[in-house]
């Protein structure tokens, strides 16, 4: 599940635009340009280029908000009061008056609160559903993304081109695997091919990024591959999307923190689990209609 983002609202609305595509209808509930509008600001995205990535997300979040209603999951209404006041807040200090602003974006405050609502009650229903057993067995499971593990590594790096296809892709990958042959058997140091193939900032260093541990300065995909690698060890060719990544370990560092330290971030992973597993399951009975 995205996290909500207000300061979308105005960089999105000031140039919204009237969604060309038919809106979807879940289990009777029809999307409407309103709607579509308010998703996109709260996810900081613009509906010209993602209209349809954001219907698809509404359906998500229509079944979510059904399945909500049927566990009696309800948002506290402190919680409820303090988002809608926080985001009011934000317009004002735009120098908008909040329900002239509203009225204007033809969006009406209970479809505000219709959004907020379903994100504290996911929270909510998230909280009563995943227990302290499943957070330290996750810790238990991804240790190495969980406890502040870090290395320091060099990467070549192929940037992902606007219109490539498949094949163009699995062109690339071929290609970072042959130079991955020529850095094992020695006809190639890392620092040179770094140099004189990637296309990353860092190639002028022989590719050397730095220390970085699972979140943070690398793509998410690159270090969960990097993370588990032995000083010295070469990575397959890496996906991400950006690009095409081979990594090479050269310093280690353990890391420290407990379950207890990550459980923000092992919640939020979980979370995201949850919320996808159980849209497959309703998706198994609901009516959708495009």
């Amino acid at each position: 599940m995205k996290r909500i983002l207000w300061a979308g609202l105005f960089q999105i609305f000031w140039s919204c635009t009237v969604a060309q595509a038919a809106l979807p209808v879940v289990n009777g509930v029809a999307m409407t340009p309103a709607d579509l509008h308010l998703l996109a600001a709260l996810q900081n995205r613009e509906v010209a280029t993602a209209e349809a990535e954001l219907a698809d997300e509404w359906i998500n979040r229509e079944l979510i908000r059904g399945f909500l209603a049927k566990q009696k999951i309800v948002p506290d209404a402190e919680d409820l009061a303090w988002q809608r006041s926080q985001l009011n807040e934000l317009v004002q200090r735009r120098g908008k008056d909040p329900a002239l602003f509203w009225q204007e974006l033809k969006i009406a405050p209970d479809r505000i609160d219709r959004e907020l609502s379903l994100s504290l009650a996911w929270l909510n229903y998230v909280k009563a559903t995943i227990t302290p057993e499943q957070i330290r067995a996750h810790f238990d499971q991804h240790r190495l993304e969980f406890d502040g593990t870090r290395v320091r590594a060099r990467q070549i790096f192929f940037k992902r081109q606007a219109g490539e296809t498949d094949a163009d892709l699995a062109s690339r990958v071929q290609k970072m695997a042959e130079i991955r042959q020529q850095i094992q058997s020695q006809a190639l140091d890392f620092p040179t091919a770094a140099q004189r193939f990637s296309e990353a900032p860092s190639k002028k260093d022989g590719g050397d990024v730095g220390w970085f541990a699972a979140r943070g300065r690398m793509p998410y995909e690159v270090a969960k591959v990097a993370l588990p690698l032995n000083v010295g060890e070469l990575s397959e060719p890496i996906l991400s999307p950006f690009g095409v990544h081979l990594v090479l370990v050269e310093e280690k560092e353990a890391g420290l923190l407990s379950p207890e330290d990550a459980r923000r971030a092992i919640l939020d992973q979980l979370s995201t689990q949850l919320w996808e597993q159980t849209v497959q399951q309703q998706r198994q009975t609901a009516k959708i209609q495009r």
